[in-house]
């Protein structure tokens, strides 16, 4: 959904079962490079996945946490 150059986005990250641990952004945002920092310290080092969803498209990447 596009409302006046704006579009809606979701960044959610999951955990190794599919369980989702954050959910970064879940609102109209404008075209452009952004940057989201994820704190983490509610969660163990480990492997993640993060989602990203905007202009109908999905997008799902690995990450690790180290603390």
């Amino acid at each position: 959904n596009i409302i006046n150059g704006f579009f809606f986005s979701s960044l959610e990250i999951f955990d190794i079962n599919g369980n989702s641990v954050g959910n970064l952004v879940n609102n109209y945002m404008n075209a452009g490079t952004h940057h989201i920092v994820y704190d983490g310290s509610n969660v163990s080092s480990g492997i993640y996945y993060y989602t990203l969803k905007a202009l109908n498209k999905v997008q799902t990447k690995k990450m690790t946490l180290i603390k």
